[in-house]
């Protein structure tokens, strides 16, 4: 990272300047072992008009986007739930990113942005059920690092999650 500008996002922007992309993705769980030849090969190949996009997601405890949800430990205790009912997931924001990256022609550089998004959960009762179908199939697809990473910490809080997210599927499939 040769210089940025970030707001609702990320946190300790200083530490990462300067950095790989390796140091800026490390915490992400299986980042080194999974993704990163894949995501360097991207980087290489990406042509300058050419930009590629992708998504995010984490569910916070509110909607203020002032407060990421990813990068630190205090960013991980912020959005960290344990043992919740789904009564308490209906309380949550999803917050979602969409993130585009770029090369510029003349330099080379890359550009790496992020539009940040954040709505209560209950959100997903309101919108088609495929949303919270893909929501509950990423969260099945996911290790017990990457659920903790999420701020999913443990089974209970999972299957509270998923409950609530294939009850929306459920009662949208009965009407």
């Amino acid at each position: 990272m040769a210089a940025a500008s970030v707001v609702f996002s990320f946190t300790e922007l200083s530490e990462k300047l300067g950095q790989p992309s390796e140091f800026i993705h490390a915490p992400v769980p299986g980042y080194r072992e999974f993704l990163r030849k894949s995501t360097n090969l991207a980087f290489e190949k990406l042509k300058p008009h050419e930009p590629v996009w992708r998504n995010n997601w984490g569910i916070g405890p509110d909607g203020e986007m002032d407060k990421p949800i990813y990068g630190s430990t205090s960013t991980l205790d912020h959005r960290t739930m344990t043992n919740v009912t789904v009564d308490d997931i209906k309380r949550k924001y999803l917050k979602v990113e969409y993130e585009t990256l770029s090369r510029f022609d003349k330099t080379g550089y890359l550009l790496f942005t992020v539009k940040s998004h954040a709505d209560p959960m209950t959100c997903l009762e309101h919108v088609p059920s495929t949303a919270a179908a893909c929501l509950a199939r990423s969260i099945r697809g996911m290790s017990k690092n990457m659920h903790k990473y999420k701020g999913i910490e443990n089974e209970e809080t999972c299957s509270a999650v998923l409950e609530y997210l294939d009850g929306i599927v459920a009662k949208d499939a009965s009407a």
